[in-house]
């Protein structure tokens, strides 16, 4: 597969070489659209120290310029996945934690670059419940297009990994999808086959012995809930034993993490502010559902809709997936 160095040789064509079959690359969040034939290339990072079909040498960490849509790279698993996977329920998955599943709400255009998203040069369309995933909380894969017209609201697209083929695309390609709002739908994770059984007493069929000072695990389910779902993830859970008030430290009687909050969660129908030219006001839209995000992760203002590089002391902050923003009181 040919690589490029710069944007600019594959602009013009200028070729440096091709990649091996199968080398492995790292993708970035890079994305431009050559001009000439509408393809899609983004800036990867090689791996390991490899060579290119003519056996010169790429060092580990090069960054090259490679086709990246219609199925040119393919998804390479992290680590294989046990045979006994199979039998957890909910059923395993080895994709990442800020990642969400979703669909597309209606029919949206889709964009090859995020220069595309900005100059309305969509490359074909979407119908609605297409399967999609995305990083909500992830700046570096979005953008914000102006409106177009005045008076037109902006929108906020994201990079988005497609779930099925489409078109020429081929499932897990990366297309800009508009996200803000109730533009994408979440979908939840798939319940367990049986419900979970609590303060019950399990006694396997074959005796585990114990000694001594041996540490006692099991296989647990962890899920936390978000603005869009879930996120969920398997962990092994360790028990430990001790002679610590458990009653006593549960209740948190230091108030450890109260000063320096880690989440930001709000309720449905909370009343969302604007920001306008005489700083924020407020809207006539409320919060649609309840959720909660990673307050570090999360814009903030000052009283006058002054952004801040810290958000420590923010009167309000940005709810992207409600398309508005919430007072901190």
């Amino acid at each position: 597969q040919r690589y490029y160095t710069s944007v600019e040789d594959l602009q013009a064509g200028h070729v440096t070489g091709k990649l091996e079959k199968d080398t492995v690359v790292t993708l970035s969040d890079t994305i431009v659209t050559r001009s000439s034939d509408k393809r899609q290339f983004t800036e990867v990072t090689i791996t390991s120290e490899t060579k290119n079909a003519a056996g010169n040498t790429l060092a580990a960490g090069t960054k090259v310029w490679t086709v990246s849509d219609q199925g040119s790279l393919k998804v390479a698993a992290s680590a294989p996945v046990p045979s006994w996977w199979t039998k957890c329920s909910p059923a395993y998955t080895n994709q990442s934690e800020s990642v969400v599943n979703c669909t597309s709400r209606t029919n949206w255009a889709y964009y090859l670059s995020s220069d595309d998203v900005l100059q309305y040069k969509n490359a074909g369309s979407l119908v609605a419940d297409f399967p999609l995933s995305y990083e909500p909380d992830n700046t570096a894969q979005q953008v914000i297009r102006p409106g177009k017209n005045a008076g037109d609201a902006e929108r906020t697209f994201s990079l988005v990994t497609l779930g099925r083929d489409k078109d020429k695309l081929k499932k897990d390609d990366r297309v800009w999808v508009v996200s803000d709002g109730d533009s994408l739908t979440p979908v939840a994770p798939a319940a367990s086959s049986s419900e979970p059984v609590f303060n019950g007493v399990y006694v396997p069929p074959t005796p585990v012995p114990v000694s001594a000072g041996d540490s006692l695990g099991h296989l647990g389910f962890y899920q936390l809930p978000e603005e869009n779902g879930k996120r969920s993830r398997y962990q092994v859970h360790i028990e430990c034993l001790s002679m610590d008030d458990m009653e006593k430290f549960i209740t948190n009687p230091g108030r450890v993490g109260e000063d320096t909050p880690v989440y930001l969660t709000w309720q449905a129908d909370a009343p969302l502010f604007e920001k306008g030219e005489q700083g924020m006001v407020a809207g006539s839209r409320k919060t649609k559902i309840s959720g909660i995000v990673t307050l570090a992760k999360v814009p903030g203002v000052d009283a006058a809709g002054t952004a801040l590089s810290d958000n420590k002391d923010a009167a309000y902050f940005q709810i992207r997936q409600e398309g508005g923003w919430l007072p901190t009181a």
